[in-house]
């Protein structure tokens, strides 16, 4: 009776940490909150260790501040930065080196950005 506990727990162990890893993996989309005091008007992607901002998100419309939205990252493999424009105050925003395990979890940008290290987009 020992025995088949302990071999019922191991595969019950080893089926959450498969589960666990590959539910993670499935993740394609950054939850993103608009937590700063601006709009976002434009917004792009990239990956980390890109020297040029290679995604442009199309949005539709502007994103108030305190709204949500959702960002297919399909494309993009590793850690990525994000940039956002506020057209009114004619800033760009960049948040650096999220990571593929952020995806699927809920981010609100608070405007604790980094400075550039992409150039501005084309």
């Amino acid at each position: 009776m020992r025995k088949k506990f302990l071999l019922l727990s191991i595969v019950a162990g080893s089926a959450i940490a498969l589960f666990s890893f590959t539910g993670k993996s499935l993740f394609k989309e950054l939850d993103l909150t608009n937590g700063t005091d601006y709009y976002i008007d434009q917004m792009y992607v990239t990956p980390h260790s890109s020297k040029t901002w290679e995604y442009k998100v199309e949005l539709g419309h502007a994103i108030k501040p305190h709204d949500h939205l959702t960002v297919d990252m399909t494309d993009l493999k590793g850690a990525f930065d994000v940039l956002i424009y506020d057209d009114h105050a004619h800033k760009y925003h960049e948040y650096d080196n999220f990571k593929p395990s952020d995806l699927g979890t809920k981010w609100e940008l608070k405007g604790d950005e980094v400075e550039n290290h992409h150039g501005k987009p084309e």
